[in-house]
């Protein structure tokens, strides 16, 4: 298991992981913005279940699965950028802001569903797991405890982020509340998810 010092180590590395900007915060915080705390729960377990699930399989031998099958690797990246670049168009095409009395449509806010899609196609979190494992792991044994350890840090770790940038996008869009911000923040948006697409690419 991990000692003390160890996972004041690991949070010293994984900690400007998880908060630096990628797909998962750019919409943690264009949710926040457009629907507020309460509206964006579902999505929110819908990611971070999935990050749970993924570092899971990863710690049990997804990593060496990955290592047999690079082209599966290489098929996550692509598919990952190709739907950056669909939500990128629909912040794009998303321009006018939204009422609170709208938002509270639960319809138009992002689904569990659309959380799961977002991690699973998400290329930097699955990055993000297998160097996590990569440096914290012994892969010559098998170690189910600190596995599950790992997970559990990271998804406590990964909450907290989401959280965060839930409620920064949402102070954003109360602070500038007006068309033209919602407008701003949108392209915004598109253009960090296009930027970030290009960049798995690359």
């Amino acid at each position: 298991m991990m000692e003390g010092k160890d996972i004041i180590i690991w949070f010293n590395m994984m900690f400007p992981l998880v908060f630096s900007i990628g797909p998962g915060n750019i919409m943690f915080a264009s949710i926040g913005a457009r629907f507020g705390f309460r509206k964006s729960i579902p999505f929110l377990m819908g990611f971070d279940a999935t990050t749970l699930m993924l570092s899971i399989i990863i710690g049990y031998g997804g990593i060496k699965g990955i290592n047999e099958h690079p082209s599966l690797f290489g098929y996550a990246k692509y598919l990952g950028a190709a739907y950056l670049v669909y939500l990128s168009y629909k912040f794009f095409r998303s321009s006018k802001y939204i009422p609170e009395e709208d938002s509270n449509n639960i319809a138009c806010a992002p689904s569990f569903f659309d959380g799961v899609i977002l991690q699973l196609l998400n290329f930097k979190s699955i990055v993000l797991i297998v160097l996590m494992y990569t440096v914290f792991l012994d892969r010559t044994v098998v170690e189910g405890g600190k596995v599950f350890l790992l997970s559990a840090l990271l998804l406590v770790l990964a909450i907290v982020c989401h959280v965060v940038w839930i409620y920064s996008g949402y102070w954003l869009s109360k602070k500038f509340e007006s068309d033209k911000f919602s407008q701003i923040q949108n392209y915004a948006f598109s253009i960090m998810l296009l930027f970030v697409a290009l960049w798995m690419l690359v």
